[in-house]
């Protein structure tokens, strides 16, 4: 878990189109040791539940759908966000890295005996520009309770 580390996870997570090289990684380097969970604490993200159900809506060709058991911890001092959840007979892990704005889902289970991958980045609707803080300028209007400045949803998986 160095910072060498993050760099090749975000590196991978950006430009490697082998998904499950990345999501092997992310397992490998961070999720598969016990210091990464024990320095991750339980947060409560109401950006990230939103983007991780558009993303399994779009996945999973759904209009609507609930997360179950949604869980997100924090690694505060990678900007990791880390988590995992149940829908529609299918398991879900998810990671985000903060610094790149960008992360991945995996989608598990569903009867198919296949593991099924998405990178996921938020994305302005309008096409402009996305601030670098953005997580956290979602975040304050979630516990500002402010109205988004966009009536689109500001969330796309690719």
């Amino acid at each position: 878990m160095t910072a060498e580390k993050l760099k090749q996870l975000e590196t991978s997570l950006a430009e490697n189109e082998e998904f499950q090289e990345t999501f092997k990684f992310f397992m490998d380097h961070f999720a598969d040791h016990r210091i990464f969970i024990e320095q991750s604490k339980k947060v409560k993200l109401p950006f990230l539940n939103t983007l991780v159900k558009e993303a399994a809506r779009f996945f999973l060709r759904k209009d609507q759908l609930v997360l179950v058991g949604f869980r997100v911890t924090e690694s505060a001092r990678l900007n990791i966000y880390h988590g995992s959840a149940t829908t529609e007979g299918h398991h879900l892990v998810f990671f985000y890295c903060k610094r790149i704005n960008q992360g991945m889902l995996v989608f598990f289970g569903g009867g198919s005996g296949m593991m099924d991958y998405l990178r996921i980045t938020p994305r302005s609707v309008d096409g402009s520009k996305m601030p670098e803080n953005f997580a956290e300028i979602v975040e304050d209007m979630h516990e500002k309770r402010a109205k988004p400045p966009i009536e689109k949803h500001p969330f796309s998986a690719n």
